[in-house]
């Protein structure tokens, strides 16, 4: 990173590198330079056309225009990781990438109160020399896992067939997300993504979807959990979410909720069924009174029932509605880098 300063909590930030050469080459080896004082973690694309051609920009685009690789990932202070010999990851020539893209997550931006510059970033050798075989990432992921309060230990097993070439593991990253609320009767509530996964091919530079034809989450989305047994108490959400993304339970225990993909915002009872509020238009990004554009969290005042909504990862804004979705005002366009969480 070339000398930043987060403001907000939980700030992506992206930098891209053109290669510096253009024939074919291989990288053989990744040193990090990052501290989970400040970093939470990093990952290196590759690609042939990165999103911006600023210094350096938000992540809410993505990385890159087009099909990206994830190459190295780091967090929370993990050891480097080593490519055993006469292995690398192919670059340049007809193999698709042309940049490193770096994206950096920061944390707690409390770490930056003094407002000194961060240089977070990764060292990265590369040689012409052909490498008998090529690195490449695997990702897999749990989706219905659910972790218990005070549990030391909870195994969520991942398994899929796969039929293309062998393959040999020689190291391995675990990370994790949560959309989790508590209901006021302190049960677990859970909002999940299925198999819809947020990458950088999900949107376009305009913030439009780009995954219509998969269709809904086709199951419940949100689950109400016994934080003691595991036993799903209940679910509602079936055929309404394609990317969720922030969850609250108010005093009454609705739940509201919000789709970066459709850019909206819902509220739906605590027994379920048919959205009781729904703002925004579905698949319409934008930054006027009846639009959004990915909006990430709802907060409820619990005397008035006002409710605000961050608005978002590309409007950076909070709008305040009435109880029943009247507009009231909004603020801080202009001011915030990213609203990614309203409390």
């Amino acid at each position: 990173m070339p000398g930043v300063t987060p403001t907000e909590s939980d700030t992506y930030l992206c930098k891209s590198y053109r290669l510096p050469l253009e024939d074919e080459a291989y990288v053989v080896d990744f040193r990090p330079h990052a501290n989970m004082d400040t970093t939470h973690h990093m990952l290196l694309f590759g690609c042939n056309s990165p999103a911006s051609t600023d210094d350096y920009w938000d992540c809410g685009a993505g990385p890159c225009t087009d099909k990206s690789s994830i190459m190295y990932a780091w967090a929370r202070n993990a050891p480097p990781t080593k490519l055993p010999k006469g292995v690398g990851f192919k670059v340049g020539g007809n193999s698709g990438i042309k940049y490193f893209v770096l994206q950096v997550h920061y944390g707690d931006a409390k770490a930056f109160q003094d407002n000194h510059k961060d240089c977070t970033g990764v060292t990265v050798q590369i040689t012409p020399d052909r490498q008998p075989l090529i690195a490449g990432i695997y990702l897999s992921m749990s989706m219905d896992t659910v972790i218990p309060p005070g549990e030391k230990a909870v195994y969520s097993d991942i398994a899929c067939v796969y039929e293309k070439p062998t393959m040999h593991p020689f190291a391995y990253r675990v990370h994790t997300h949560q959309l989790v609320a508590l209901d006021p009767n302190n049960n677990l509530v859970i909002f999940h993504r299925s198999d819809h996964v947020w990458d950088e091919n999900s949107f376009d530079r305009k913030f439009v979807y780009q995954q219509r034809g998969i269709g809904p989450i086709e199951e419940s989305a949100i689950l109400v959990v016994n934080p003691n047994t595991s036993a799903i108490l209940q679910s509602t959400g079936r055929n309404l979410f394609y990317l969720p993304h922030g969850l609250t339970v108010d005093s009454d225990g609705n739940f509201w909720v919000t789709d970066v993909a459709l850019h909206q915002v819902f509220k739906l009872g605590p027994n379920g069924g048919a959205p009781l509020l729904t703002l925004g238009v579905a698949f319409q990004p934008g930054n006027d009174k009846r639009h959004f554009c990915q909006p990430t969290d709802v907060a409820v005042d619990p005397i008035t029932g006002n409710f605000f909504v961050s608005d978002g990862y590309c409007n950076s804004r909070i709008v305040q509605y009435s109880p029943h979705g009247m507009f009231i005002m909004e603020w801080g366009e202009g001011e915030f880098r990213k609203c990614s969480r309203v409390s």
